[in-house]
């Protein structure tokens, strides 16, 4: 299958959201202006179509958007906006003063997690950090419906903790469908609050939560994708 994650089924007119979210962006500009120094400036990683990279643009912070599916860097909104994923850093080490990433991590499998913290910790430099704005979730689930035929569907599901290759076998399966009707369900990883201070140990960063909300809060309102409880956590280099 191709490498690039391309899944036009996906963002169908209607899905494509290009409006920033105004609370959510006041925390990712207040955060971004107190970084330290860097060659780069800001990495967004998973970045989508590059709405906050373009916003912190606007406040003359330099950011580069790397994002996995050329679909959306198609229909991007920033300037410097690069294929790449997250497990995957490829920049030069401590060139970044601080990485962002959003509704990602509760999509990223641990052997993904584990391989994306190890480039952050490269290429942040000294007091740096990675600002993770997340959804909560307390159990390893994933599901996938491949619906090319309505006779003849195919569902993935896995207990326990989905592994990289089930995700890669749905998307192979996807890349099958063409142009025929294709969906994936939902593939999720357990994103707390505990187990996100785990990981930020683990590697020796300095873990602050910024804020955790539930679902009547405005910044779940505010995300077209995500209305459910969350979080942001700040990740320090130390």
């Amino acid at each position: 299958m191709p490498r690039e994650v391309d899944k036009p089924q996906l963002f169908r007119e209607g899905h494509i959201h290009l409006e920033p979210q105004s609370q959510l962006m006041e925390l990712v500009s207040d955060w971004a202006k107190k970084l330290p120094f860097s060659q780069l400036g800001v990495l967004d990683l998973a970045a989508g179509y590059g709405v906050e990279a373009k916003e912190l643009s606007q406040e003359d912070i330099q950011c580069i958007a790397v994002e996995g599916s050329s679909y959306m860097l198609e229909h991007g909104v920033h300037d410097d906006m690069r294929l790449g994923f997250v497990e995957e850093i490829e920049f030069p080490n401590a060139s970044f003063g601080g990485i962002l990433l959003k509704d990602t991590w509760v999509f990223l499998s641990p052997t993904q997690r584990h391989q994306m913290l190890e480039g952050v910790e490269r290429v942040l430099v000294s007091n740096g950090s990675l600002l993770i704005i997340s959804e909560q979730h307390k159990n390893h689930s994933a599901s996938y419906l491949i619906n090319w035929d309505v006779s003849d569907p195919k569902r993935l599901n896995v207990d326990d903790y989905p592994s990289f290759e089930a995700w890669k076998e749905a998307l192979a399966l996807l890349v099958q469908c063409q142009n025929r009707e294709a969906l994936i369900t939902g593939i999720y990883y357990q994103s707390t609050l505990k187990d996100t201070m785990d990981w930020a140990a683990k590697f020796g960063f300095n873990c602050e939560m910024l804020m955790e909300h539930d679902e009547s809060h405005q910044l779940a309102q505010e995300n077209k994708w995500i209305k459910t409880k969350g979080f942001i956590a700040k990740f320090t280099k130390v």
